[in-house]
């Protein structure tokens, strides 16, 4: 598996855009129970120097927000126990949350499904498989909308 991630990453990521404007200090976690792209998105946010903590579903998500506070969440949309719908929809029902930027993630890419998802409180929303430049675009955005 350790090959697949690295072809997947090499061969897909041709990506110059510059991360120089993506704040390094990005606290993220990615909720994601598929532990082929956990790892594909870990090896892409390494290629820009950031980290993340993982978790496999929306009930972890709850029980690390308690540990933790984050700047952005990569959600996937369909998991087990609880899904990101419904774990997007607590983060943004509770007042100390509501600055976390909570990113959908998502294999479907019919017409209407992202404006269904962030109609569910997600901030933004990417297609799987993801891709470095998809990333650097999230991560500028929030480092400019939340400036040292």
């Amino acid at each position: 598996k350790a090959n697949v991630v690295q072809n997947f990453v090499e061969k897909k990521e041709h990506s110059k855009i510059s991360a120089t404007n993506i704040r390094k200090d990005l606290r993220i976690l990615i909720a994601e129970d598929n532990q082929l792209n956990q790892k594909i998105v870990i090896a892409l946010l390494g290629k820009i120097k950031l980290k993340a903590d993982i978790v496999s579903n929306g009930v972890e998500v709850l029980e690390k927000l308690k540990e933790k506070m984050y700047d952005v969440i990569l959600m996937d949309v369909e998991m087990p126990e609880m899904d990101g719908i419904e774990a997007t929809i607590r983060i943004k029902s509770d007042i100390k949350y509501n600055s976390i930027f909570v990113v959908a993630l998502t294999a479907h890419a019919l017409i209407g499904e992202r404006e269904r998802i962030l109609g569910h409180g997600f901030d933004d929303y990417l297609t799987k498989p993801v891709h470095l430049a998809d990333l650097q675009n999230i991560f500028s955005k929030w480092s400019e909308a939340n400036p040292k």
